[in-house]
């Protein structure tokens, strides 16, 4: 114990000077810290103190009426999807088309055949023949992608073509 206490004596300036060190440099990183919360207490004051006469609790209260309010839109527009996509299964959404020249003598592919079908596969299948002297048509009714009647291979095409969609 003895030799401490007179290592002590014989050192105390250095001793001294270098606990006034640490103690700066503590000083110094207090000093640090201190500014940075500062800082941070300064953004967090203005975060709930908000702008204007809002404070933070009734702009998060605000959004959250304002979420309530979209979503129930958002549910509307969901009915409103669901309405029309069973009101556009009863339009004409496939269309197969084929031209075609019905007699050998006669060119341009004056001849169609148009298949007109709805969302069931429900339509029916419009042909048209053009001749020199007369133009007919003929209309065969379509259910559930077939049709009771003898089928030219123009009509099989264009059916076909319109169930493909």
């Amino acid at each position: 114990m003895n030799t401490v206490l007179e290592f002590l004596n014989a050192y105390s300036g250095i001793f001294l000077i270098l606990v006034l060190f640490v103690l700066i440099f503590i000083l110094y990183q207090f000093n640090q810290v201190n500014k940075k919360l500062s800082l941070q207490k300064k953004k967090y004051d203005m975060l709930l103190r908000g702008r204007g006469d809002l404070n933070m609790g009734e702009l998060i209260h605000a959004h959250s009426n304002d979420i309530f309010e979209m979503d129930k839109k958002v549910n509307e527009l969901e009915t409103q999807i669901r309405t029309a996509k069973s009101q556009f299964a009863f339009t004409i959404q496939k269309i197969g088309f084929v031209k075609y020249d019905a007699f050998h003598d006669l060119k341009n592919k004056l001849s169609y055949t148009i298949a007109l079908l709805d969302g069931f596969n429900n339509g029916l299948l419009l042909t048209t023949i053009y001749g020199r002297e007369s133009c007919i048509t003929y209309a065969k009714e379509v259910k559930s992608g077939t049709v009771n009647q003898e089928l030219s291979n123009e009509e099989i095409e264009a059916l076909r073509m319109a169930l493909a969609k």
